[in-house]
Formats: C-alpha cells, sequence, structure tokens
C-alpha cells in the first residue's frame, strides 16, 4: 500500500464506451513489457473502457477533481473477470499510463477497486486467495487508514 504514488478517489462507474485496442508494434518498451509480463500478442492489445465520475478523493493527485468525469482503462482479460459494472460506486485506486497510446486513460489493477455498500462499508471486488471469503472494512475506517500512511 505504501508504494501506491497516484490518487485513490471514490467515484460511481457511469457509463462503459466501447473497447479500444491499441497497435503497440512502434514501442519497444510497451512491446517488451507485454511479452515478458502478460505473453500477449503486440500486434493488438484491448481495453475496455469506463467512464467514472469523481465524487471524493481520499489521497493525491492535483490531476483529479471531485466532479470531474474521468476514463479507466482495464485490460479485457481481468474486465472479463470481475466487477466492473455500470452504477457501481467504489474506491479506485488509479495512475497515468506510462504509454503514449494511452495517455487520456487512468488506469488500476486487480487490487485497485473496491466496493462501497450501501450500507458505507469498503469490499475487496476480487476474493481474498487465501480464503476465497471477501472482507470489509467500514468506509470511514478505511479513510482513516489511507490518511494515516499518507500523509501528503
Amino acid at each position: 500500500m505504501t508504494e501506491i504514488d497516484g490518487p485513490i478517489i471514490i467515484g460511481k462507474i457511469i457509463n462503459k464506451l466501447d473497447n479500444l485496442t491499441i497497435d503497440t508494434s512502434s514501442y519497444d518498451e510497451i512491446n517488451e513489457d507485454i511479452k515478458e509480463n502478460k505473453n500477449y500478442s503486440v500486434r493488438g492489445f484491448t481495453y475496455a473502457i469506463y467512464e467514472i465520475k469523481i465524487s471524493e478523493i481520499i489521497r493525491g493527485g492535483s490531476e483529479v477533481k471531485t466532479d470531474h468525469i474521468i476514463k479507466i482503462a482495464i485490460p479485457v482479460f481481468l474486465d472479463a473477470t470481475g466487477p466492473y459494472k455500470k452504477d457501481l460506486k467504489g474506491v479506485f485506486i488509479i495512475s497515468n499510463f506510462t504509454s503514449p497510446l494511452l495517455k487520456e486513460y487512468y488506469q488500476t489493477s486487480r487490487f485497485g477497486f473496491l466496493y462501497i455498500t450501501d450500507d458505507s462499508y469498503v469490499l475487496g471486488a476480487y476474493p481474498n486467495k487465501l480464503s476465497e471469503d471477501y472482507s470489509g472494512v467500514s468506509l470511514e475506517f478505511f479513510k482513516n487508514e489511507i490518511k494515516k500512511y499518507f500523509k501528503d
């Protein structure tokens, strides 16, 4: 958690846009990263795109503002396994892409999205690998813990 350098926001998924496929063949650094870490085709890498309306900024990032709408790009293999759906409210741990091909989008990880329930609890969007159970804490406790870790 302490290695996170991007903003941590509360927001709502307001829209699912069309998938985006990028041709990375002319970008050597991206090609090597994809080949080494993902073993995917270098020619086309597809992302699911979601719009998120920011309702609160828990931590960081002067580039994001409350009430702004941002776009996140989720690799389709991750999107197919998970929780990203219109109208869900959550905590998003986001960062900018390093690729010039995705500069208008933010990214998050499998562990960078947490549900917020109607009764204000924060739950992992994916089960705990050890127990296959979901676990959570109150939203206020979560926000206080983040503020303890990151004294911006």
